[in-house]
Formats: C-alpha cells, structure tokens, sequence
C-alpha cells in the first residue's frame, strides 16, 4: 500500500537529498517533499506546510541539527524530528536526542528510516490525542467551576443587570471564552440591559453601548425565537455590521436563549478560543447555564411580581373600614392594618409575632362579642 508522506528536508546538498527521496519512494511511500538549509526558509516552509516529519543533516553551513530542532520546538508543533547525517558522533546524537530529537541515522544506513518515520509518526498522534483530551478535560473542570459560580450566584443576586454582568465575567474566568455578551429585552424583545465581557484588553464598554442602541443581531433572533442555540462557525453577510463582528471574526460562536418555562428574557451569545469546538458535549454544557440563567430571572420577576402583589394588598387593606389582622399556623400575626393598630392600641410592631388570643384580655374581650369586622365598622363610626 502507497503511504503518503510529506517531509521537510534539511540538507545542504542537493546530491544527499535526493538520496533520502529515493530510499522513501522505494520503502512505500508517496513522498510530497521540500528542501531548506537555512534557518528563514525553514521558518517559512513550516508556516507554509503542514510537514509529516522533519529530516535534517546533522551540520549545515550557518545553521546545524540543534538549531533547527530548537526552531521547530518554538512554533509549538509536534512533527516527528529526524537527524541523518554521515558523520554524526555518538556525543552528538545523545546530546540531540536529549534536546528531543525523536532518532537519528546514518546516511549509509536508512534500511530502518522508513520504519522509524512510520514509528514516531503513530507516536505524534497518541500524543496529539492525549493533548486534546487533556485540554478537553481541562475545559470540562473548568465549565464546570463556571457552572457551580453561576448556581452560587444566582441563589444571591436579585438584580437582572448584576447577574448577567456577573455570569459574563465568570464565563470568560472560567470557561476560556473569548467573549461573553449576554442582553435582556423588553416585551418587544429589544435591548433593555447589556452586559458584555471579554478576555485580553477589548472594550467591553463599547461593545455594551453598541449592542444596547441596536436591534438583535439576526443570530440572536434566530436563537430567542427558535428556543435552542444557533452556531455561527462561518462569517455570513449579515455579521459584518454585528457590534461584535470584530471579536468574533473567524471564530466558532453560538447565541442561545435565556428563557425558563417559554418566557424569554433574553440571550447570551459566547465565542470560543481557538481549538475548542462547538460538539454536543459544549453545546449541552452551556445550555444547561443559560437554562439556570433564565430559572434564576424567572425567580427574580416571580419575586418582583409578589412584591407588588404585597405592596397593593396592604395598600387596599390599609384604606379598609374593618381591622384586619392576619396570622400564620402558629397564630402568630404576620400582618396588621392601621384600623386593627387603632382599636387594640398597639403599634404594628408591639403587635407582629403575637399570639392574636393573647391579645384579646378582659379589656378588648368585647371586641370579640360580635364578629370583629363588625366592631371596628362602629368603632370607626361607618
């Protein structure tokens, strides 16, 4: 079976080269090469590649095996370095597997270079696999962290703006995220409160302005009124005049509703850093934190709502012609209106948390004689 290959070779002489071409074509492989001997060129050639495996003499002129190995550890990829050469020491080539070489060999010797290609190759991958799986756990503990600061936050804060401003932050603290904007709209779903964060030295306030003077992006439409994310992995017409196009550019983002029992409240639109992917485990991941973001809004408006649901009861009761004093199952009073202060003669304070038989001793008895209601409509002259 024809194995391709493409190799960078390191070699100052074209001769030696094209012995190394004809020893790989001849072990099996569809060999796509180059040729450099400098240290530019080969900066140049692995930003132009991708390489399978990196060849190199052991001595060139101005530039030698070490110096190239230290070059390519300097970009950060894990490509397979082989030194061949023909008159490479002992010394020289443990020194050079010290510093990471992966083999070396003689050039009157290459019986063995196609399997130690092939050998060191498979190895690149297992290790580029673990990296992948490291980052990934890596991401996964810190999507979780995220998530326990979101429930924790969530339990304490009661303002919409705070949390959202809050949940952005940790988002980009925990997760990685490049940025985070999240945005709250009113009844006809515009903007109504922005909160946007954003990792490195952007201008989060720029961004907030922008997007609360604007409509939703149409990604952001897509996703409140789809109920699910919408994944952006590619730059459409339509982004270009997004607030957020310019920390956005050609990265993976998603906008997803922030919504509790079909309210929506809003959404939270991420970007991702490079390398990270928008899979099914990332996607259900941050779902379940926009989906704890809109129970936690949920809560909040559920509370406002009692509140002014409280706030007009008193009101009504206060105005009434009656006393009313309510109590709890313990019969302790939890509320008085100023009718019921009037008649018992007590301030509202003396008289929360009372047992309401305990107040009534010989001396108010008679206001039980009829039903109260009663008494404290002629008590108030009605």
């Amino acid at each position: 079976m024809v194995k391709p290959l493409r190799a960078l070779i390191l070699e100052d002489s074209e001769d030696d080269a094209l012995l190394l071409v004809r020893v790989l074509r001849g072990q099996g492989f569809d060999l796509s090469w180059e040729r450099v001997w400098t240290a530019p060129a080969m900066r140049s050639s692995l930003e132009t590649g991708p390489w399978d495996v990196v060849l190199s003499d052991y001595s060139m002129p101005g530039f030698d095996a070490p110096a190239a190995l230290a070059l390519l550890q300097q970009t950060g990829r894990d490509i397979p370095f082989l030194v061949v050469s023909g008159t490479i020491g002992e010394d020289a080539a443990v020194a050079a597997m010290k510093s990471g070489a992966h083999d070396y060999m003689m050039k009157g010797n290459l019986a063995r270079l196609g399997p130690a290609i092939e050998r060191e190759m498979g190895d690149a991958v297992v290790r580029r696999d673990h990296g992948r799986a490291i980052d990934k756990i890596e991401h996964i503990n810190r999507v979780l962290r995220a998530m326990r600061n979101v429930n924790a936050l969530i339990v304490h804060e009661k303002d919409p703006a705070r949390l959202i401003e809050r949940v952005c932050e940790m988002l980009i603290e925990t997760r990685g995220y490049t940025s985070a904007l999240a945005v709250l709209t009113d009844e006809a779903e515009r903007p109504r409160a922005v909160a946007h964060s954003v990792h490195g030295d952007g201008d989060a306030r720029a961004i907030r302005d922008a997007v609360r003077d604007a409509v939703l992006t149409p990604c952001m439409v897509r996703a409140m009124a789809s109920h699910r994310s919408v994944i952006v992995e590619c730059d459409g017409d339509s982004c270009a005049a997004c607030p957020m196009h310019a920390l956005h550019r050609d990265r993976s983002r998603l906008a997803t509703p922030l919504a509790h029992q079909g309210r929506r409240f809003g959404v939270l639109t991420v970007a991702l850093p490079d390398g990270l992917d928008l899979d099914a485990e990332e996607l259900e991941l941050i779902g379940e934190v926009a989906g704890d973001i809109g129970f936690a809004l949920h809560g909040i408006e559920q509370s406002r709502k009692l509140i002014t649901s409280m706030r007009d009861f008193r009101s009504v009761v206060d105005a009434m012609a009656e006393g009313v004093a309510v109590h709890d199952a313990k019969e302790e009073i939890v509320f008085v209106n100023r009718l019921a202060c009037d008649l018992l003669q007590y301030d509202a304070a003396d008289l929360l948390g009372r047992s309401w038989r305990q107040l009534f001793d010989e001396e108010n008895r008679a206001l039980l004689t009829e039903p109260w209601v009663m008494t404290a409509r002629e008590e108030a002259g009605t």
